[in-house]
């Protein structure tokens, strides 16, 4: 006999999951902070960056610019903006300015790429090794139709509404950016590309990208159902075999060309649709697919470097879609990754993703698709480049130099921690692991280059409606006092712990006022974006200061706590020739960083970069421990200060 649970006692019955976009018309709208709150908090970032006189200008620019009522009238201004805007002040300037306005190619300098794991799949065990250009693989294929069938799953959830909507402890948080995944294509066109998307999207194919050639696969059949994995594995094979058959001809890689910079890509797509009726119907086949999928004829081997400068840029610009919303990536061996245009969606709803993705490999049948054999489905078909003249040829002979020499600019590696990660700094550290890593990264750049930077961090700020983000200004006098005590040996180590575990707090209540809308980044730039042709220069803006506090030569973002358990490493460009673009995340014991900086610039590098956060990671830990055991607060467990057969940089 079942003894009965007194009600006081049985447990609480779960909540029912809330449908995808059902908390959408809840959201509040992004706010816009007090004008003097976010002047304050301005200045206060400012004093960890400016010498004392430098200071006292930006002082006299403030008043003066509040003194003038120039300040106020903007602020006004964006109140009123505010008012004439669907969703949020900030979403249709951040789309213009922040992306489709912006000129540089969008290979490295604004996608975002992920480099997902392998080490899941039996079927790829020994086979991860490094394989010549021409090749081509049973297993690449195989990966690549599991992750076709299990993004298209995540779209199902999508469209169906049964992907629970996401919430934190502070409440809801706006699920639009992931309407635009699938189906979203950035095009090419003079002076501001524009975006073409529809949620939810309709096609039902996707474009397949093997040497440069493009092929139109359908994944579901004539009468719109789902097909199933073995089908795709078939249909990806026939491309394949097609490309590499005797007396296959090539066409123009008109691929290279959406790595080039967006005014010329611009002008050279204007003119390749002006040649042929064929050309158009093609690229409206890309643009219009659900996403692409690029099959690389080599592979890099086990080394994760190589493996994500490949999943960045192919090595050399080659096969790949760069305006696609989602470019899936495997190489002959199996491996694989993503490259995304950034403009519709931040990095971590994709990889989130992919988190449902990698759970669901290998890769099943999904329910209720035609079985092997029995789906009647439109053939695969080739998308012809036709009539190509010299004008296009002169494009991509530039366009073949231009990104060789943007890809061997760029230095792209991944360190993978394994000393010790979340567990150590929750149990022993007590701090917030984001804010542990940020400070990291600031003792690095101290240690190899002598001073600190101003600092990007990605807050996000999608509690409100069509959220996206703000900036945390991880350069805070509190960190600046930390940073500078770890290099002065005349500081004990009490006081460092003491100033580190300051310095944490105080980047935990910056970010938390930055996610809540309360940054100053986005509010100075919509009061700046409010100016009229015919306004006197504003001296808030004008002040020196202003500019310098936004050269992000840190500019860094991370992932969830899962990201370990999907994902070798992430990246994206550095936003300053001289600066860094680090992406990150933290398992139970290991972290993880993806960086990119410039060979040009004399002073950065990668390679060191990573073995001073090492170092700094060492040092954090070695410091926290020595405090703990005087306390009597033993850290015990088997991490290490830094990874076997790495020395520390000279």
């Amino acid at each position: 006999m079942t003894k009965a649970v007194p009600p006081s006692k049985k447990p609480a019955a779960a909540a029912a999951p809330v449908a995808t976009f059902a908390n959408q018309d809840k959201l509040p709208r992004l706010p816009i902070p007090p004008l003097d709150a976010t002047l304050q908090k301005y200045r206060m970032t400012l004093t960890a960056l400016l010498t004392p006189e430098e200071l006292a200008a930006t002082d006299k620019a403030i008043a003066d610019s509040l003194a003038s009522g120039q300040l106020h009238d903007l602020h006004n201004r964006l109140i009123a903006y505010d008012k004439t805007q669907p969703n949020s002040w900030l979403e249709d300037w951040w789309y213009r300015l922040a992306y489709l306005s912006w000129r540089v190619p969008l290979m490295i300098n604004s996608n975002w790429w992920l480099f997902i794991r392998d080490d899941h799949l039996p079927y790829l065990k020994d086979k991860i090794v490094r394989m010549p250009k021409g090749s081509f693989s049973k297993h690449q294929i195989k990966r690549a139709a599991g992750l076709v069938s299990n993004l298209l799953n995540f779209k199902h959830l999508l469209d169906t509404e049964q992907l629970p909507a996401e919430a934190t402890r502070a409440g809801p948080l706006c699920m639009d950016q992931y309407r635009h995944m699938f189906g979203v294509t950035r095009n090419a066109v003079p002076d501001q590309d524009v975006i073409v998307r529809g949620f939810p999207c309709q096609a039902k194919h996707i474009v397949v990208i093997v040497q440069d050639q493009l092929f139109r696969v359908p994944v579901f059949d004539v009468q719109g159902r789902r097909i199933a994995v073995e089908e795709i594995e078939r249909m990806l094979a026939q491309v394949v075999d097609q490309v590499t058959a005797p007396g296959f001809k090539h066409d123009f890689p008109v691929t290279v060309l959406t790595a080039e910079h967006r005014d010329t890509w611009a002008k050279a797509r204007i003119h390749l649709l002006s040649l042929s009726p064929t050309n158009k119907a093609s690229l409206s086949e890309v643009e219009s697919a659900l996403f692409t999928v690029s099959l690389d004829d080599f592979a890099p081997g086990p080394d994760l470097d190589e493996g994500h400068r490949v999943i960045a840029h192919a090595l050399d610009g080659h096969n790949r879609w760069y305006d696609k919303a989602l470019n899936v990536v495997v190489t002959a061996n199996g491996r694989g990754g993503c490259n995304g245009e950034h403009s519709p969606q931040d990095a971590l709803t994709p990889a989130i993703m992919f988190e449902h993705v990698l759970a669901n490999e290998p890769a099943r049948d999904p329910a209720g698709c035609v079985p092997v054999g029995q789906a009647t489905c439109d053939p695969v078909r080739r998308l012809r480049i036709a009539n190509v003249d010299g004008t296009m040829l002169k494009y991509l002979a530039d366009a073949e130099v231009n990104n060789r020499k943007l890809i061997a600019d760029s230095d792209i590696g991944i360190l993978v921690y394994s000393g010790y990660g979340n567990e150590f700094i929750k149990k022993h550290a007590r701090v917030s692991p984001d804010a542990y890593m940020q400070l990291a990264m600031q003792l690095a750049h101290k240690h190899m280059h002598g001073y600190l930077v101003p600092t990007y961090e990605t807050a996000s700020t999608r509690m409100f409606k069509h959220g996206r983000t703000e900036t945390n200004r991880t350069l805070l006098p509190e960190v600046k006092q930390w940073a500078e005590a770890m290099v002065d040996s005349a500081v004990s180590d009490k006081d460092k712990v003491a100033l580190f575990k300051r310095a944490c707090a105080a980047h935990g209540k910056y970010i938390s006022e930055a996610s809540k809308g309360m940054g100053v980044d986005r509010h100075l730039l919509g009061m700046r974006l409010c100016m009229r042709a015919d306004d006197p220069p504003c001296p808030l803006f004008a002040d020196p200061a202003y500019a310098r506090s936004q050269a992000w030569r840190l500019s860094t973002s991370g992932l969830s706590p899962r990201s370990y358990q999907n994902l070798y490493g992430t990246g994206f460009g550095c936003v300053v020739p001289d600066g860094y673009g680090i992406n990150y995340f933290a398992g139970p014991n290991v972290m993880h960083f993806g960086i990119e900086s410039k060979r040009s610039c004399p002073e950065t590098s990668t390679d060191r970069l990573r073995l001073y956060i090492m170092k700094a990671l060492g040092e954090i830990r070695d410091v926290i421990e020595r405090v703990n055991a005087m306390e009597g607060n033993a850290v015990g467990g088997d991490g290490k200060s830094i990874q076997d057969g790495q020395r520390w940089p000279q």
